[in-house]
Protein backbone atom coordinates (compact mmCIF):
# COMPACT_ATOMS: atom_id res chain seq x y z
CA UNK A 1 0.00 0.00 0.00
CA UNK A 2 1.68 3.23 -1.03
CA UNK A 3 0.28 6.35 0.39
CA UNK A 4 2.04 9.90 1.52
CA UNK A 5 2.03 13.13 4.41
CA UNK A 6 1.20 16.14 3.66
CA UNK A 7 3.17 18.31 1.85
CA UNK A 8 3.33 20.65 4.94
CA UNK A 9 3.87 17.51 7.45
CA UNK A 10 7.00 15.89 4.97
CA UNK A 11 10.22 17.10 6.41
CA UNK A 12 11.85 16.36 3.45
CA UNK A 13 9.38 18.85 0.74
CA UNK A 14 9.74 21.03 3.81
CA UNK A 15 13.43 21.09 3.27
CA UNK A 16 13.30 21.26 -0.06
CA UNK A 17 11.09 24.43 0.09
CA UNK A 18 13.26 26.38 2.52
CA UNK A 19 16.07 25.33 0.14
CA UNK A 20 14.19 26.78 -2.92
CA UNK A 21 13.63 30.20 -1.06
CA UNK A 22 17.16 30.65 0.27
CA UNK A 23 18.68 30.12 -3.46
CA UNK A 24 15.43 31.85 -5.80
CA UNK A 25 15.24 28.88 -7.72
CA UNK A 26 11.59 29.45 -8.24
CA UNK A 27 12.46 32.29 -10.40
CA UNK A 28 13.70 30.13 -13.15
CA UNK A 29 10.50 27.58 -12.52
CA UNK A 30 8.12 27.26 -15.14
CA UNK A 31 5.32 26.65 -13.19
CA UNK A 32 5.43 29.36 -10.68
CA UNK A 33 6.92 31.90 -13.67
CA UNK A 34 3.39 30.78 -15.51
CA UNK A 35 1.20 30.92 -12.62
CA UNK A 36 2.67 34.42 -11.36
CA UNK A 37 1.67 35.72 -15.27
CA UNK A 38 -1.34 34.43 -15.48
CA UNK A 39 -2.60 35.21 -11.90
CA UNK A 40 -1.76 39.31 -13.17
CA UNK A 41 -4.00 38.76 -15.61
CA UNK A 42 -6.94 37.27 -13.69
CA UNK A 43 -7.41 38.01 -10.31
CA UNK A 44 -10.33 34.66 -9.88
CA UNK A 45 -7.25 32.46 -11.12
CA UNK A 46 -6.88 31.40 -7.63
CA UNK A 47 -10.29 30.64 -6.74
CA UNK A 48 -10.99 28.43 -10.07
CA UNK A 49 -8.42 25.81 -9.04
CA UNK A 50 -9.53 22.55 -9.58
CA UNK A 51 -9.52 20.62 -6.67
CA UNK A 52 -9.28 16.62 -6.13
CA UNK A 53 -8.12 14.85 -3.00
CA UNK A 54 -7.33 11.04 -2.40
CA UNK A 55 -6.88 10.27 1.27
CA UNK A 56 -6.06 7.19 3.56
CA UNK A 57 -7.00 6.81 7.33
CA UNK A 58 -4.96 4.52 9.07
CA UNK A 59 -4.34 3.78 12.58
CA UNK A 60 -0.80 3.66 14.60
CA UNK A 61 -0.13 -0.15 13.43
CA UNK A 62 -1.50 1.14 9.72
CA UNK A 63 -4.24 -0.77 9.62
CA UNK A 64 -7.27 0.79 7.27
CA UNK A 65 -10.25 2.64 9.41
CA UNK A 66 -13.27 2.39 7.65
CA UNK A 67 -16.31 4.23 8.77
CA UNK A 68 -14.18 7.01 9.72
CA UNK A 69 -15.88 10.72 9.64
CA UNK A 70 -13.92 13.26 7.06
CA UNK A 71 -14.61 16.99 6.98
CA UNK A 72 -13.71 18.54 4.05
CA UNK A 73 -13.31 22.10 3.49
CA UNK A 74 -12.34 24.29 0.49
CA UNK A 75 -12.29 28.16 -0.66
CA UNK A 76 -13.85 28.96 -3.15
CA UNK A 77 -16.07 31.94 -4.87
CA UNK A 78 -19.02 31.16 -3.37
CA UNK A 79 -21.29 33.62 -1.14
CA UNK A 80 -19.60 32.34 2.32
CA UNK A 81 -16.39 32.07 0.62
CA UNK A 82 -15.94 28.16 1.82
CA UNK A 83 -17.96 25.28 1.06
CA UNK A 84 -18.15 22.16 2.36
CA UNK A 85 -18.61 18.23 2.22
CA UNK A 86 -18.66 15.56 4.76
CA UNK A 87 -17.46 11.71 3.45
CA UNK A 88 -16.95 8.38 5.32
CA UNK A 89 -13.60 5.96 4.57
CA UNK A 90 -14.30 2.99 2.70
CA UNK A 91 -13.23 -0.26 4.59
CA UNK A 92 -9.83 -0.13 3.10
CA UNK A 93 -9.87 3.11 5.18
CA UNK A 94 -9.64 5.16 1.85
CA UNK A 95 -11.64 8.33 0.90
CA UNK A 96 -12.01 10.65 -2.08
CA UNK A 97 -13.23 14.14 -3.01
CA UNK A 98 -12.97 15.61 -6.58
CA UNK A 99 -14.66 18.31 -9.25
CA UNK A 100 -14.29 20.91 -6.77
CA UNK A 101 -12.81 24.15 -7.70
CA UNK A 102 -11.15 27.11 -5.57
CA UNK A 103 -8.10 27.73 -3.89
CA UNK A 104 -7.30 25.81 -0.92
CA UNK A 105 -8.30 23.12 1.71
CA UNK A 106 -8.58 21.68 4.66
CA UNK A 107 -9.12 18.22 6.25
CA UNK A 108 -10.52 16.85 9.40
CA UNK A 109 -10.64 13.17 10.26
CA UNK A 110 -12.20 11.73 13.35
CA UNK A 111 -13.19 8.23 13.76
CA UNK A 112 -14.87 6.79 17.44
CA UNK A 113 -12.49 5.06 19.54
CA UNK A 114 -9.69 7.69 17.96
CA UNK A 115 -7.54 10.44 18.13
CA UNK A 116 -5.54 12.67 16.36
CA UNK A 117 -1.96 11.88 16.32
CA UNK A 118 -0.40 15.93 15.62
CA UNK A 119 -2.42 18.10 14.01
CA UNK A 120 -5.87 17.90 14.10
CA UNK A 121 -6.89 19.90 11.07
CA UNK A 122 -4.06 19.81 7.61
CA UNK A 123 -4.53 22.63 5.00
CA UNK A 124 -3.54 22.05 1.37
CA UNK A 125 -3.06 24.54 -1.38
CA UNK A 126 -3.78 24.10 -5.30
CA UNK A 127 -2.90 27.29 -6.49
CA UNK A 128 -0.22 28.91 -5.37
CA UNK A 129 2.78 26.72 -6.35
CA UNK A 130 5.05 28.61 -3.57
CA UNK A 131 3.39 27.87 -1.07
CA UNK A 132 4.52 25.69 1.66
CA UNK A 133 1.43 23.37 1.39
CA UNK A 134 1.08 22.89 -2.29
CA UNK A 135 -0.51 20.00 -2.86
CA UNK A 136 -0.25 17.88 -6.15
CA UNK A 137 -2.67 15.27 -5.90
CA UNK A 138 -1.52 11.47 -6.85
CA UNK A 139 -4.64 8.91 -6.95
CA UNK A 140 -2.02 5.97 -6.71
CA UNK A 141 -0.62 7.63 -3.37
CA UNK A 142 -3.29 8.92 -1.09
CA UNK A 143 -2.26 11.72 1.54
CA UNK A 144 -2.18 9.54 4.95
CA UNK A 145 -4.11 10.75 8.36
CA UNK A 146 -3.22 8.92 11.57
CA UNK A 147 -5.64 8.05 14.15
CA UNK A 148 -4.35 6.90 17.55
CA UNK A 149 -6.27 3.94 18.64
CA UNK A 150 -7.23 5.25 22.79
CA UNK A 151 -6.00 2.91 25.60
CA UNK A 152 -7.91 1.64 28.48
CA UNK A 153 -9.43 4.23 31.30
CA UNK A 154 -6.70 4.95 34.03
CA UNK A 155 -6.46 7.64 37.08
CA UNK A 156 -4.18 9.94 35.82
CA UNK A 157 -2.65 13.34 36.56
CA UNK A 158 -2.39 15.80 33.89
CA UNK A 159 -1.18 19.60 34.04
CA UNK A 160 -0.18 22.02 31.46
CA UNK A 161 1.61 25.33 31.86
CA UNK A 162 3.61 25.04 34.45
CA UNK A 163 6.81 27.34 34.63
CA UNK A 164 10.07 27.44 36.79
CA UNK A 165 13.36 28.88 37.37
CA UNK A 166 16.51 26.75 37.86
CA UNK A 167 18.09 26.99 41.11
CA UNK A 168 20.85 29.93 40.83
CA UNK A 169 23.52 28.48 42.82
CA UNK A 170 22.86 24.56 42.01
CA UNK A 171 22.07 24.75 38.26
CA UNK A 172 19.30 22.27 39.56
CA UNK A 173 15.37 21.97 39.73
CA UNK A 174 13.96 19.05 41.17
CA UNK A 175 10.32 18.70 40.00
CA UNK A 176 7.57 16.53 41.83
CA UNK A 177 5.14 15.65 38.99
CA UNK A 178 2.43 13.56 41.16
CA UNK A 179 2.35 16.55 43.39
CA UNK A 180 2.48 19.00 40.96
CA UNK A 181 5.59 21.75 42.03
CA UNK A 182 9.05 21.79 42.93
CA UNK A 183 10.38 20.48 46.07
CA UNK A 184 14.11 20.40 47.60
CA UNK A 185 16.63 17.75 46.39
CA UNK A 186 16.53 15.51 49.55
CA UNK A 187 12.72 15.31 48.94
CA UNK A 188 11.57 11.99 48.74
CA UNK A 189 8.98 12.77 46.01
CA UNK A 190 11.29 13.81 43.08
CA UNK A 191 10.24 12.72 39.86
CA UNK A 192 12.60 14.41 37.29
CA UNK A 193 16.01 16.55 38.14
CA UNK A 194 16.86 19.45 35.09
CA UNK A 195 20.25 20.09 35.26
CA UNK A 196 21.55 23.29 33.56
CA UNK A 197 25.01 24.94 33.53
CA UNK A 198 27.44 26.74 31.21
CA UNK A 199 30.90 27.15 30.65
CA UNK A 200 33.74 30.01 30.65
CA UNK A 201 31.83 33.11 29.65
CA UNK A 202 33.59 35.42 27.41
CA UNK A 203 32.63 38.93 26.68
CA UNK A 204 33.45 41.17 23.85
CA UNK A 205 31.44 44.87 24.05
CA UNK A 206 28.34 43.75 26.18
CA UNK A 207 28.35 40.37 24.07
CA UNK A 208 28.69 37.26 25.53
CA UNK A 209 29.77 33.15 24.10
CA UNK A 210 29.69 30.68 26.22
CA UNK A 211 28.79 26.47 25.58
CA UNK A 212 25.58 25.39 27.96
CA UNK A 213 24.49 21.87 28.79
CA UNK A 214 21.08 20.51 29.96
CA UNK A 215 21.02 17.13 32.07
CA UNK A 216 17.48 15.63 32.19
CA UNK A 217 17.74 12.73 35.11
CA UNK A 218 15.20 10.50 36.97
CA UNK A 219 16.56 9.41 40.46
CA UNK A 220 15.79 5.38 40.99
CA UNK A 221 14.15 5.33 37.12
CA UNK A 222 15.17 6.58 33.65
CA UNK A 223 14.01 8.60 30.73
CA UNK A 224 13.72 8.25 26.84
CA UNK A 225 12.64 10.25 23.88
CA UNK A 226 9.02 10.28 23.29
CA UNK A 227 5.95 11.30 21.77
CA UNK A 228 2.59 12.47 22.39
CA UNK A 229 1.19 10.08 20.36
CA UNK A 230 0.99 6.44 21.55
CA UNK A 231 -1.62 6.10 24.30
CA UNK A 232 1.42 4.15 26.46
CA UNK A 233 4.52 4.73 27.99
CA UNK A 234 7.13 1.67 26.75
CA UNK A 235 8.13 -1.42 29.16
CA UNK A 236 12.14 -0.78 28.69
CA UNK A 237 14.66 1.47 26.78
CA UNK A 238 14.64 3.99 29.76
CA UNK A 239 17.62 5.44 30.93
CA UNK A 240 19.22 7.80 34.01
CA UNK A 241 19.46 10.56 32.35
CA UNK A 242 19.75 12.46 28.96
CA UNK A 243 22.41 15.34 28.20
CA UNK A 244 21.74 17.61 25.53
CA UNK A 245 24.58 20.25 24.81
CA UNK A 246 24.37 24.06 22.70
CA UNK A 247 26.09 27.63 22.54
CA UNK A 248 25.45 31.16 22.82
CA UNK A 249 26.96 33.69 20.40
CA UNK A 250 27.06 36.96 20.71
CA UNK A 251 24.19 36.80 23.06
CA UNK A 252 21.95 34.47 20.48
CA UNK A 253 21.37 31.32 21.27
CA UNK A 254 21.21 28.29 19.51
CA UNK A 255 19.11 25.54 20.54
CA UNK A 256 17.22 24.79 23.67
CA UNK A 257 15.54 21.55 25.02
CA UNK A 258 11.51 21.08 23.32
CA UNK A 259 10.42 17.62 23.14
CA UNK A 260 8.11 14.78 24.53
CA UNK A 261 10.12 12.13 27.08
CA UNK A 262 9.10 9.15 29.01
CA UNK A 263 9.86 8.78 32.30
CA UNK A 264 9.40 6.01 35.22
CA UNK A 265 10.13 7.16 38.72
CA UNK A 266 10.30 6.33 42.05
CA UNK A 267 11.70 2.77 41.16
CA UNK A 268 8.55 2.03 38.72
CA UNK A 269 5.57 3.55 40.92
CA UNK A 270 5.18 6.07 38.27
CA UNK A 271 5.19 6.46 34.46
CA UNK A 272 4.63 9.58 33.15
CA UNK A 273 5.06 11.56 29.45
CA UNK A 274 6.08 14.93 29.77
CA UNK A 275 6.39 17.82 26.96
CA UNK A 276 9.31 19.95 28.86
CA UNK A 277 10.96 23.19 27.53
CA UNK A 278 14.11 24.33 29.04
CA UNK A 279 15.46 27.40 28.00
CA UNK A 280 19.03 27.79 29.19
CA UNK A 281 19.74 31.45 27.85
CA UNK A 282 16.78 33.54 28.62
CA UNK A 283 16.70 36.29 26.69
CA UNK A 284 15.89 38.68 29.70
CA UNK A 285 18.86 37.43 31.45
CA UNK A 286 18.65 35.13 34.86
CA UNK A 287 18.68 31.51 35.76
CA UNK A 288 17.59 29.03 32.93
CA UNK A 289 13.21 28.92 32.42
CA UNK A 290 12.27 25.35 32.76
CA UNK A 291 8.22 25.30 31.24
CA UNK A 292 5.66 22.22 31.67
CA UNK A 293 3.94 22.39 28.32
CA UNK A 294 2.06 19.57 29.21
CA UNK A 295 2.58 16.12 31.50
CA UNK A 296 0.20 13.34 32.29
CA UNK A 297 1.59 10.62 35.29
CA UNK A 298 0.12 7.51 36.47
CA UNK A 299 0.08 7.07 40.14
CA UNK A 300 -0.40 3.51 39.84
CA UNK A 301 3.20 2.64 38.15
CA UNK A 302 1.34 0.98 34.87
CA UNK A 303 2.06 1.79 31.32
CA UNK A 304 -1.44 3.41 30.35
CA UNK A 305 -1.38 7.25 29.89
CA UNK A 306 -4.80 7.44 27.37
CA UNK A 307 -5.93 10.56 29.20
CA UNK A 308 -9.48 10.96 29.74
CA UNK A 309 -11.13 14.26 31.58
CA UNK A 310 -13.19 12.03 33.81
CA UNK A 311 -10.00 10.12 35.15
CA UNK A 312 -8.43 13.50 36.31
CA UNK A 313 -6.75 13.41 39.66
CA UNK A 314 -4.89 15.77 39.60
CA UNK A 315 -6.86 17.76 42.80
CA UNK A 316 -6.27 14.63 44.42
CA UNK A 317 -1.99 14.80 45.00
CA UNK A 318 -1.73 18.38 44.28
CA UNK A 319 0.63 19.95 47.14
CA UNK A 320 0.76 23.69 47.98
CA UNK A 321 4.65 24.70 47.14
CA UNK A 322 4.72 25.49 50.86
CA UNK A 323 3.67 21.57 52.15
CA UNK A 324 6.19 19.90 53.71
CA UNK A 325 5.48 16.82 52.13
CA UNK A 326 4.08 14.58 49.46
CA UNK A 327 1.02 13.42 50.86
CA UNK A 328 -2.11 13.07 48.82
CA UNK A 329 -4.90 14.82 49.45
CA UNK A 330 -8.18 13.15 50.56
CA UNK A 331 -11.90 13.96 49.26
Amino acid sequence: MQFRLAESQDPSVQGRWTEWNATRDWENDPLIVNYLSNSLKNPKLDWEQPINFWGIVLDDADRPIGGAKVQFVWSDLSALGTSRTDVTTDMEGRFVVTDRKGKGASVMVEAEGHRPCGWLVVGFEYADPTDRAYHRPDPNRPVLFRLIRKGPKESLVRRERMSFRVDDQTGDLHLDLLGQRAVRASDPGVDLVVHAEHGPIREDDRARWYDWKVVLSVPDGGIQAGSECPPAAPEDGYQPQMEFLGKVEANRPSGEVFDWFFIRSRGGQHTARIHIKVVPAPSGGGAPKVFLADYVLNPAGSLGLEFYEEMQVADKYYVSPDAGDVTPRRD
